[in-house]
Parts: C-alpha cells; structure tokens; sequence
C-alpha cells in the first residue's frame, strides 16, 4: 500500500505532534524512529532478522520523497513497534498504517 508521509499525528491537545526538539513530526519522523528503536513494541531487544527488515524500511524510508509503498510485513513490523510510543501516538501510528488513503 501507498502512504503519504507528510502526513502528521496530533498531540493530546490537537495541535500538530512536535519532537523534542519543538519540529512538527510527521509520519516519516515517526515510522524512522521505530526502525531505528532498540525494543520493539512489547519493549523486549529487537532480535537478529527483524534487525535487517528494521534496517531495509528505515533507508526506505529515508530515501522517500512523500510517500512510500509498504508491503504487509513492514506494515505489520512498524505497526508492531509503534506500541513503543505513548498510547495516543501508538494508536495515531496504528490507524495510519491501517488506513492509508484516510
């Protein structure tokens, strides 16, 4: 599926979701963040062969230029490992990956 990742989550306030660093964070931001994580979503070390799909994604990602095709095992990875992020986001992540055009 094809995913727009200029798209951005909002806070619990509604305004756009900010890094630490106060930059707006769009889904691109987000999803690099979860390949790059070291636990994956049930916060246990990220193992051997899920280290190189992490890895594959995340220069996917990287080289993007607004949006990306995933394939269900990369959907499934990222969906998986956004329940690292607090509730609001994880469910933002999930929703989006769920629902790509909407």
């Amino acid at each position: 599926m094809k995913y727009d990742l200029t798209q951005c989550p909002v806070s619990d306030d509604d305004q756009p979701l900010k890094d630490e660093t106060g930059k707006v964070a769009n889904y691109r931001t987000l999803l690099m963040r979860v390949c790059a994580a070291d636990v994956d979503g049930d916060m246990q070390p990220v193992k051997g062969t899920d280290k190189m799909l992490r890895y594959d994604v995340y220069i996917q990602l990287k080289r993007a230029n607004g949006s990306i095709e995933l394939d269900p095992e990369s959907v499934a990875m990222l969906t998986k490992g956004a329940l690292a992020f607090p509730t609001i986001v994880a469910g933002q992540v999930r929703d989006y990956l769920s629902n790509p055009g909407g």
